[in-house]
């Protein structure tokens, strides 16, 4: 392969992927903001023990299902 097929000098990524990887990064990070609104949603609805620091997402589910 030639070096003008690859960007920015990095043999690991293919130009022609470069695009595919932005779309992928950002369904990803569409996919997590979902996920931590999930979260803060859920958070409101469970008892918390400390008001100075938010549940973790497994303590969150923990005492969901609880």
């Amino acid at each position: 392969t030639s070096s003008s097929t690859f960007g920015f000098g990095d043999k690991r990524t293919p130009l022609r992927h470069n695009g595919q990887r932005r779309a992928a990064n950002k369904r990803e990070r569409r996919r997590m903001k979902i996920i931590n609104r999930a979260f803060q949603n859920l958070r409101k609805h469970v008892p918390c023990e400390s008001y100075e620091k938010k549940l973790s997402k497994v303590d969150t589910l923990k005492s969901a299902i609880d």
